[in-house]
């Protein structure tokens, strides 16, 4: 009897584990963050991130992030699609020296300024050719000039590209609001692990199975 109930235990703890994987696209809301600095709104933000594994959702995060470029605009509560990137060894240098710098400023930040770190990623990741008049100050080229050198010669690597970060590369026109066109790249900690919510289906076939499992439990007591 103890090992019957034991096997049932057993099976039922084995079907409730999530079924772990990495999401492959999310939803970034944003939900506030942010300081003035001149004609710019620099990081961090925070944002709402609404992760899928496979079309299925898989859990709601919040994360603190920074943005990589000024080619387009977000505004307060607006929403968009983004990929997922998370940063290893075999990343992009761009990649690499924006985790470096994102690493800086969580980490280490020393005697620079939040809007130091912003304009250092924007500087780096100047897409689209377009200019805040904070890049040229001599405190943001030092940053740049300092991840450049770390990535170049390997400074501190582990702490940066180990998959502790992720890059969001936002899908054009997913915007469900706000301005048009393309939301805003950004950059933030590699969530935990997304686990897809179980379907009614699934549970209704375990259920299912319990049930099979306890008449044949059933069977050898009557034998007994």
């Amino acid at each position: 009897m103890k090992k019957s109930i034991a096997l049932i235990f057993a099976v039922f703890s084995l079907a409730l584990l999530p079924r772990v994987a990495q999401a492959d696209t999310v939803t970034m809301t944003f939900t506030g963050g942010g300081t003035t600095s001149g004609p710019e709104i620099v990081g961090p933000y925070q944002v709402t991130i609404e992760n899928y594994v496979n079309g299925t959702p898989a859990g709601l995060n919040d994360e603190t992030v920074m943005c990589l470029d000024l080619a387009n605009s977000i505004e307060m509560n607006e929403s968009w699609s983004a990929t997922p990137n998370t940063v290893t060894s075999s990343s992009s240098t761009l990649d690499l020296e924006q985790a470096f710098l994102f690493n800086q400023l969580s980490t280490n930040p020393g005697s620079y300024s939040n809007s130091d770190y912003q304009y250092a990623i924007w500087g780096l990741n100047d897409l689209s050719g377009v200019q805040a008049d904070g890049m040229d100050s001599a405190s943001v080229q030092a940053l740049d000039a300092l991840a450049v050198s770390a990535v170049a010669q390997g400074t501190n690597a582990s702490a940066y590209e180990d998959g502790q970060y992720t890059i969001y590369a936002a899908i054009p026109g997913s915007q469900a609001s706000g301005y048009p066109g393309t939301a805003q790249d950004m950059i933030g900690v590699t969530p935990p692990t997304a686990s897809p919510v179980p379907e009614p289906s699934s549970l209704m076939l375990f259920g299912s199975g319990m049930l099979g499992m306890a008449g044949i439990v059933r069977r050898k007591m009557a034998k007994a």
